[in-house]
C-alpha cells in the first residue's frame, strides 16, 4: 500500500464500475482508455481483455496524445471511470456527468483521509463504488509504475 493513504484501484473496481455505467444501456459503448503508465494498464487493469467478446463493447487506447488532448477528450465523455489521481478527478469534474469513483480512497483511518473531506472532494451525484478488495495488487510494479506517481488512468465512455 502506499504511504500517507493514496491507494491505487484494481481491476475488479474498474470492472464493477463499467459494469454499473453499461447495465441499463441498449447502445454500444465505447471506452477510451488515457494513462501515463499505458504497459501498466494494458496488464493491470486489462479493459480490452475483459471486452473482447463483448460486440457491443469497445475499449481503445489514447496513446502518445498531449495530456492536454487527452484532458479535453475525457471532459466530452459521457461518463468517467476515475482513478484515484487528480488527473482524473479534474476529468470526471469538467465532464460533469456520470462519475464513478473508487470507494477506497483515500485509505480510511490514514493522515490523507484525516485531510480529506469527502463530500467536498466527492460530489453528491458521483457513484461510490469499490473497497479495499479492490486495491490493485502493485509490489511487483512498485517501481515502473507507482514511484513516479502513476495511477492516473481513466476510462470513460
Amino acid at each position: 500500500m502506499l504511504q500517507g493513504g493514496h491507494t491505487v484501484a484494481g481491476q475488479s473496481y474498474y470492472i464493477k464500475a463499467a459494469t454499473r455505467l453499461t447495465a441499463n444501456l441498449s447502445i454500444p459503448v465505447q471506452y477510451i482508455v488515457a494513462t501515463d503508465n499505458l504497459p501498466w494498464t494494458k496488464e493491470s487493469i486489462a479493459l480490452d481483455e475483459v471486452f473482447r467478446n463483448r460486440s457491443d463493447v469497445s475499449v481503445v487506447y489514447s496513446e502518445g496524445k498531449d495530456p492536454g488532448f487527452d484532458m479535453a477528450l475525457l471532459a466530452a465523455c459521457d461518463a468517467v471511470i476515475q482513478s484515484t489521481g487528480s488527473y482524473s478527478w479534474w476529468a470526471a469534474w469538467l465532464a460533469n456527468k456520470t462519475t464513478t469513483y473508487y470507494g477506497y480512497f483515500p485509505r480510511p483511518g490514514s493522515p490523507l483521509d484525516t485531510k480529506c473531506n469527502r463530500q467536498d472532494y466527492f460530489p453528491p451525484h458521483w457513484i461510490r463504488i469499490g473497497n479495499k478488495s479492490d486495491l490493485a495488487h502493485i509490489r511487483r510494479h512498485k517501481r515502473n509504475s507507482l514511484e513516479s506517481g502513476t495511477h492516473s488512468d481513466i476510462y470513460c465512455t
